[in-house]
């Protein structure tokens, strides 16, 4: 598809190996899904009304480059709304739109880049920056310690690679934040990537219902290899006694950036952290937590790379 190009209720956008197709359901969703078995990869999350509702429902691949549904519901779902970080990165940028031999539908700029694509089997689509995937998205994730009781088990270490940004803990299975509770030890959350990558930047998103401030004099840590502790005795290692530390098995071989104290407020709750690094590993702590004693809460972790 190109820019202006419609996919209405009926019709069909079918990958170049007749594998998938993207087609709009009698229920007003567009749905991604195997030809052959009609198994779902991806459907895309409708909410809000979108002005009036059309005879038929809609995806529109609009002459700026976003993409927007428009379902006979009276809702409606765009990549962008034109104010969030997903916007410079398509808005004027994308050329064409299509059905990849893996069931993903992707935006891709002038160069062949793909700047924008949804994941099957993931909540929502997955901004690219610069061709750059998240490598994070739905992989393993491990915290130190669990929520306490009003958040358990809602609130474990997976919420925060969903690829949701939703940055409101709740305490019911609509919950999208990791949240430890708080501990006098160090904190920490972890993900696994699955391989090493040359990892390019990594953003945080941090909760805006309250508490941002808590996540402050956090240590970052990117490495290749397996991230262990290591107990502070003071003296040459700078680190002061009983303090935790986390660090790469070799030492040396992983990367620490920090203590970090972003400006948080509750309408700024994404920061993001300049890496250029080989990592299989992210881990992210507060490590004193005999002075600091907050809980460590993560509403997403996305991690650019390739």
């Amino acid at each position: 598809m190109k820019p202006g190009d419609r996919l209405i209720e009926g019709e069909k956008m079918v990958s170049a190996n007749g594998q998938y197709q993207l087609r709009g359901t009698p229920d007003g969703n567009f749905v991604i899904e195997e030809v052959r078995t009609g198994r779902p990869v991806y459907t895309f999350p409708l909410s809000n009304p979108f002005g009036e509702r059309p005879a038929k429902s809609l995806l529109s691949y609009n002459p700026d480059g976003n993409i927007c549904i428009q379902s006979t519901q009276n809702k409606s779902y765009c990549a962008t709304d034109g104010r969030d970080k997903v916007a410079p990165v398509i808005l004027g940028k994308s050329i064409y739109l299509e059905l990849t031999d893996n069931g993903r539908l992707i935006l891709v700029d002038k160069d062949g880049r793909e700047i924008w694509a949804t994941t099957p089997g993931s909540p929502q689509p997955t901004a690219t920056n610069n061709g750059l995937t998240n490598l994070a998205l739905g992989k393993p994730a491990t915290q130190s310690y669990n929520a306490d009781g009003k958040y358990t088990p809602n609130a474990g270490p997976e919420k925060a690679v969903d690829g949701k940004i939703e940055a409101t803990l709740k305490s019911d299975p609509g919950n999208s934040v990791a949240h430890i509770q708080p501990y006098k030890n160090y904190q920490h959350w972890e993900v696994d990537l699955g391989a090493v990558y040359d990892i390019d930047h990594i953003v945080i998103w941090n909760r805006q219902d309250c508490c941002w401030e808590e996540l402050k004099n956090f240590i970052v840590t990117v490495s290749p290899t397996t991230i262990r502790w290591r107990i502070g005795l003071g003296g040459k290692d700078n680190v002061p006694v009983g303090v935790a530390q986390p660090v790469a098995d070799g030492y040396g071989a992983g990367l620490n950036i920090g203590p970090l104290s972003p400006a948080w407020t509750a309408e700024s709750n994404s920061f993001t952290l300049k890496v250029n690094r080989k990592g299989r590993y992210v881990c992210i702590t507060i490590p004193d937590g005999s002075v600091n004693t907050v809980s460590l809460s993560l509403a997403e972790v996305q991690v650019f790379g390739k």
